[in-house]
């Protein structure tokens, strides 16, 4: 997540990553909430999707919002599924996922003001750099390789 807290009281809007941001989780949320469209079913956003046959059957819902891992928040997208997508499948999965982020759902999020005690905050889903989607698996292989190995105690009984 990307975000721009606007303050009256200064010119330059302020830039938040997720580690900033996570003070703001509960704004945010509220902000997805308020900017659900009343005609949204319960396949959220997967009611404007126009791919594949293949990835409109087995994907069930999609709906955007946001998660604190690891001390960052996180855009993340909720997809339920009726059965395992292929390679390709999940490829085009995650493609719509970004062109929902950048340009559908998110642009129109992006816009939206959200008031806190510290001026208007705006939020993006994407951004052009550092951008990157993964599954919940790829995400928790990631951190698990990001994390240094645990080093023995030194002395005594070293487990």
């Amino acid at each position: 997540l990307y975000g721009e807290l606007e303050n009256p009281e200064t010119d330059t809007p302020e830039v938040l990553d997720g580690h900033e941001l996570k003070w703001f989780q509960e704004t945010i949320l509220q902000g997805i909430e308020d900017a659900q469209l009343p005609d949204v079913t319960e396949r959220g956003l997967m009611d404007c999707f126009d791919g594949s046959e293949s990835v409109d059957e087995k994907v069930i819902s999609f709906f955007p919002t946001v998660e604190e891992i690891d001390g960052r928040l996180y855009g993340v997208a909720v997809c339920q599924v009726r059965e395992a997508l292929s390679p390709d499948e999940m490829d085009e999965l995650k493609e719509y996922c970004l062109c929902q982020y950048s340009d559908g759902w998110g642009e129109g999020y992006e816009q939206r003001p959200h008031r806190t005690s510290y001026g208007e905050l705006y939020i993006s889903f994407w951004q052009n750099k550092d951008f990157f989607i993964l599954t919940k698996e790829e995400m928790e292989t990631a951190r698990a390789a990001s994390r240094p190995l645990s080093q023995p105690k030194r002395g005594g009984n070293a487990r």
